[in-house]
């Protein structure tokens, strides 16, 4: 009977071990999940700063585009002017 009593407490230290590291690696993945959704929300932020200052750089393209096609609009009419002129 003293041997069963042996292997029932070396059964229950054993279990016990296991729960304490299973504790232990159930803590370590929470803290990990942790980090990950920190690293991922400031990976989401980064992502909105570059989106942001991609629209501000095709804004300001567009702005330019649309300036050197005034630009050239201008310059194709005095052009046309100028031959109009040296025709008459």
């Amino acid at each position: 009977m003293s041997k069963e009593n042996n292997n029932d407490i070396s059964n229950k230290e054993l279990l016990d071990a296991v729960s304490e590291s299973f504790d232990s690696m159930e803590e370590r993945i929470d803290n990990l999940e942790e980090r990950l959704e920190k690293k991922i929300d400031n990976n989401r932020e980064a992502i909105k700063n570059l989106d942001h200052k991609v629209d501000s750089l095709r804004n300001r393209l567009d702005a330019e585009i649309l300036r050197y096609t005034d630009q050239h609009a201008d310059h194709e009419k005095r052009i046309t002017a100028l031959e109009e002129k040296i025709e008459a």
